[in-house]
């Protein structure tokens, strides 16, 4: 099942490079604000008609800025970029969940998260 993630971390990154942001698995020494991939799952469902792959995941901002503004309208930009201009083939639908401001932590770093689910249309070549 890791060739539907990985499609889905594709078109993320091309979507969000466009627009002059970076997406990162892990990244130890980006100079903040900066935006990673968190938790993900995909779970396959068949409605009888169709397969899907239903995805859940998180995006995290970090930012060293005092205050939350820096690192929720990082996250509110990466938000409007998957509604608006994540191609939608072969993704069905798009639907970010919640947005979440953690307190700083003692080295004065925020974390906003984004989660969200995306229904991916499957093909059995993809798992």
């Amino acid at each position: 099942m890791s060739a539907p993630i990985l499609a889905l971390r594709a078109a993320l990154r091309t979507t969000l490079n466009a627009a002059g942001l970076a997406l990162y698995d892990e990244a130890r020494d980006a100079v903040m604000p900066y935006a990673s991939f968190g938790e993900w799952s995909a779970k396959l469902w068949n409605d009888g008609i169709i397969e899907m792959v239903e995805h859940r995941f998180a995006i995290h901002v970090w930012s060293r800025a005092p205050g939350d503004a820096e690192a929720l309208d990082l996250a509110g930009r990466i938000a409007n970029i998957i509604d608006e201009d994540v191609p939608p083939a072969p993704f069905i639908h798009w639907l970010v969940k919640a947005h979440e401001i953690r307190r700083p932590t003692r080295e004065g770093i925020r974390n906003a998260t984004l989660r969200v689910t995306a229904l991916a249309e499957y093909s059995r070549g993809d798992a």
